[in-house]
């Protein structure tokens, strides 16, 4: 691959970014200056698991003694007096905390069996709770299954229940979840990623190849960014990267071709928005975000509640989760980070220069093969 020596440097800084961050007793900062929270945490030791660099036993052990007695990881300082977003209300940054820091202790290869539920799915009906989710907001709603996939016991009914619906679901038209109820096809293919990783691990028949790919490769902004209106935007360049990836070994042709060169320009993209201290943004510049602004294809909501204008964003609605959207972020250092790994690996994984985090679940780190998974 042409460009495995300049990603290689790209993630040297990128480890300098991350150890910036590090605050003392093992929490992280999602941006200089902002407060650590237990997502910020997570999000830093899955950057430094990535990075080849072993976390900090006081990340570990801070995390760890998030667990309450229900094993339940709970952020003290997320509290419902401070939630006031109905897209992100309580519970689902609630179920999100939870979510990474599980992840990350399971990356970290610590012992996370016998975690909490996600509150949102409670002890509900599998297939009656799934069909009742907003499937107009594919790209909102798939975060709420890919929690429930996550911390459910892998061989539960509830969590194969949930499969095998996600199996009976995709629009074949698209070959995304939510683009046959009135989901855009940028937020279908947001959803998608969530999906086809534990769909793979679990060895669940996946949409098309060809209908996935020429779907997502629509998508692709001369800039090889995947932004709608060009710019990068952290979750949709990392979504279309890993479902072009997760894809690629069993193409051939001119698709295979398209898709490599795609893969390429999505390298560059994310290799031109690294900044000086070796940390990567949300976005190329507040213009490429009010460009997205004036597409009109981002939800109202999340106009008002995610973003506070063109630059300035809150993960998930929360105001202590807040950073400028065009300087370096740990939060997209870590997506960016993951992209670029994704990429060398499929290229060449002989050369993947770290380690790639089970984000979000055990199959999305893997390649689809014809002998192993029904397409």
């Amino acid at each position: 691959m042409q460009m495995h020596n300049e990603i290689k440097t790209a993630l040297t800084r990128a480890k300098l970014y991350v150890q910036k961050q590090y605050r003392p007793n093992g929490a992280y900062s999602l941006q200089l200056n902002s407060p650590p929270t237990l997502l910020s945490m997570a999000f830093g030791g899955l950057a430094d698991l990535m990075l080849a660099n072993d976390p900090s036993l006081d990340t570990v052990g801070r995390v760890l003694a998030c667990r309450d007695a229900s094993g339940r990881f709970v952020d003290t300082v997320l509290t419902r007096i401070e939630i006031d977003s109905t897209l992100h209300p309580y519970d689902y940054l609630a179920d999100q905390t939870h979510y990474f820091a599980v992840r990350f202790l399971r990356c970290a290869s610590n012992n996370c069996d016998s975690v909490a539920a996600p509150i949102e799915f409670s002890d509900q009906n599998p297939v009656d709770w799934i069909n009742s989710l907003n499937w107009g907001d594919a790209w909102l709603e798939s975060n709420r299954v890919m929690f429930a996939l996550e911390l459910l016991p892998a061989r539960c009914d509830k969590r194969l229940a949930l499969l095998d619906w996600l199996e009976n679901n995709w629009d074949e038209k698209t070959g995304y979840w939510g683009t046959d109820r009135g989901s855009t096809l940028l937020r279908g293919m947001a959803g998608a990623f969530h999906f086809l990783g534990f769909l793979l691990e679990a060895g669940y028949r996946l949409p098309d190849a060809e209908t996935v790919l020429q779907s997502t490769l629509s998508l692709q902004h001369g800039d090889g960014s995947f932004a709608p209106n060009g710019g990068g935007n952290t979750c949709l360049d990392m979504d279309a990267i890993d479902i072009l990836c997760l894809y690629w070994p069993v193409l051939q042709g001119d698709l295979r071709n398209r898709v490599t060169l795609a893969l390429q320009n999505a390298a560059k993209a994310c290799l031109s928005l690294q900044k000086p201290d070796g940390g990567f943004p949300e976005s190329f510049s507040a213009a490429a975000r009010s460009r997205q602004v004036e597409l009109g294809t981002l939800d109202p909501n999340q106009l008002g509640q995610t973003w506070r204008g063109a630059q300035i964003i809150r993960y998930s609605s929360w105001g202590r989760m807040e950073y400028d959207a065009t300087q370096s972020d740990l939060w997209s250092t870590m997506s960016r980070v993951a992209s670029l790994l994704r990429i060398v690996q499929t290229f060449d994984e002989t050369n993947a220069m770290g380690l790639i985090p089970d984000i979000p679940g055990a199959g999305i780190a893997q390649f689809v093969q014809t002998n192993k998974v029904r397409l």
